[in-house]
């Protein structure tokens, strides 16, 4: 269980003033229960709407907790979760690693889920950059068709602007 105000709730976050404040059932009720979330993800959210957070405990994954700050209209905590793909994941898209293109492409894939268009770009751009490196990666196959098929056509026009 955790406790809230319904009032810090409701002016966090507009999926909770539609909920607790509007025709939903759960306006009426003194409980509600949220599905989909661990309780390390909900202290994160909490932690977010009374406050601030700036990382995330490791239990938690990122691009889920992405998916649920956008879900409940957290743009802080979606800006916060972003940051963290970069750091964690992209390496804020600096030279290649070794073995840290499969972060980068598993980023892309969550960027391309769930609609962060911002991030999505960067990380096509990083691939295109170094797409020797990228698409000779098992995790590269392992991508959805319609995101290798974006690669590719990003390379082609590249090669094509550049002649």
């Amino acid at each position: 269980y955790f406790f809230s105000l319904r009032a810090i709730l409701c002016a966090r976050s507009g999926y909770f003033a539609a909920m607790l404040s509007g025709s939903w059932a759960e306006s009426s009720q003194e409980h509600i229960t949220l599905q989909g979330i661990s309780h390390a993800e909900m202290n994160v959210v909490l932690h977010s709407i009374y406050g601030a957070i700036l990382d995330f405990p490791e239990e938690v994954d990122v691009g889920h907790m992405l998916g649920i700050a956008d879900m409940y209209g957290l743009d802080g905590l979606k800006e916060v979760a972003i940051y963290i793909l970069k750091r964690d994941y992209c390496n804020f898209f600096q030279k290649p690693v070794p073995g840290k293109q499969q972060p980068v492409l598993e980023c892309m894939a969550i960027a391309h889920s769930l609609g962060v268009e911002n991030l999505y770009a960067a990380c096509m751009k990083w691939v295109g950059k170094h797409f020797a490196r990228c698409f000779s990666e098992k995790s590269f196959a392992n991508l959805p068709t319609e995101l290798q098929n974006n690669c590719l056509v990003m390379l082609i026009n590249s090669l094509v602007s550049s002649v």
